[in-house]
């Protein structure tokens, strides 16, 4: 794979394409919990309103194909803000960018963290204009590596290999990795010209135990009342900046 095609990579997601599961939002979890909890009235909505992920013309879950004429936002973040568990339009970054217009260009993938965020930014920087990035970021160390043909993920709970452990996942060098990443976005943004807006450690009270809301279909993300919690913050650092 050519260095301009794997730094806009996205991963194992259909281009042009849907998907009916994706993980962790599995089918088969679904059932177990289904199984697990009848009654749940979050399992019960999505039975009756199953979720269709659709990929645009890079592997994105975005309706609005990537091309270099028309303006729009660039939102970078990991399955919070890619939406798994979730139709599209409860996200918050679909939300927001419903609220102040233009195209939505949704760059976020599961799984992922800043270094995931830096590359895409980097690698779309010249072809997407952008008026805003939001980022919600992630303290999670997820490491991503650039192979010839692909790009493998490396994380705390998906290895067991000593060396990465010892090295790589010492608060030191995630501490560094991060702040790295984070100064790298923040140079894109201005050499792109346009505005960077991120919110870290966002609250989860919001889906403390006893609220009553839908949830995501995997009952493992946060549910559509937080992500209307989270467009909110993010629309009030927008406005509060531009007031």
């Amino acid at each position: 794979m050519e260095y301009s095609q794997i730094i806009k990579y996205s991963g194992p997601h259909p281009r042009n394409g849907s998907l009916d599961w994706c993980p962790s939002d599995s089918e088969e979890l679904y059932l177990k919990n289904l199984k697990e909890r009848p009654g749940d009235k979050t399992l019960l909505f999505y039975k009756n309103n199953p979720i269709k992920y659709q990929f645009n013309n890079f592997g994105f879950r975005t309706p609005d194909d990537f091309n270099s004429e028309d303006s729009g936002n660039i939102f970078l973040g990991c399955s919070m803000t890619f939406g798994i568990g979730h139709h599209l339009e409860n996200t918050w970054a679909y939300k927001l960018n419903k609220l102040i217009g233009g195209k939505f260009w949704n760059l976020s993938l599961g799984g992922t963290g800043i270094m995931t965020a830096s590359r895409l930014l980097f690698g779309f920087k010249d072809m997407l204009k952008t008026k805003n990035v939001f980022h919600l970021r992630s303290k999670f160390m997820r490491y991503e590596f650039l192979s010839e043909d692909r790009i493998f993920d490396c994380n705390t709970w998906s290895t067991e290999d000593p060396f990465f452990i010892e090295n790589l996942f010492t608060d030191n060098h995630m501490n560094i990795t991060y702040d790295i990443h984070s100064l790298a976005i923040e140079r894109i943004c201005q050499m792109m010209g346009c505005n960077y807006y991120h919110l870290d450690n966002p609250d989860f009270s919001i889906d403390a135990e006893g609220r009553h809301n839908i949830g995501a279909r995997d009952l493992m993300h946060p549910s559509i009342e937080w992500n209307e919690y989270i467009k909110d913050e993010f629309y009030k650092k927008l406005t509060g900046i531009h007031s």
